[in-house]
């Protein structure tokens, strides 16, 4: 994060909803609060994505998760 906040660019974070490893209740939390004095920072939570980025009805445990071609990322 220290390295993040002395960029001189623009900064993207992206999360995923259901990302149980990397959470938005505490992770990015941290981010947000880390840089918070970076006003070129842009973050965007997609709601229905896991830490791959693939899109899942729930919450899927650890242990669990299948990446597979079919239900890849969104770009």
């Amino acid at each position: 994060m220290e390295l993040a906040a002395r960029q001189g660019q623009p900064i993207l974070i992206l999360q995923g909803g259901r990302d149980y490893q990397v959470t938005v209740d505490d992770d990015l939390a941290r981010w947000k609060s880390g840089l918070a004095n970076r006003p070129e920072l842009t973050i965007r939570v997609l709601p229905a994505d896991n830490h791959f980025f693939f899109p899942r009805q729930r919450l899927v445990k650890p242990g669990r998760e299948r990446a597979t071609a079919a239900h890849g990322p969104r770009w």
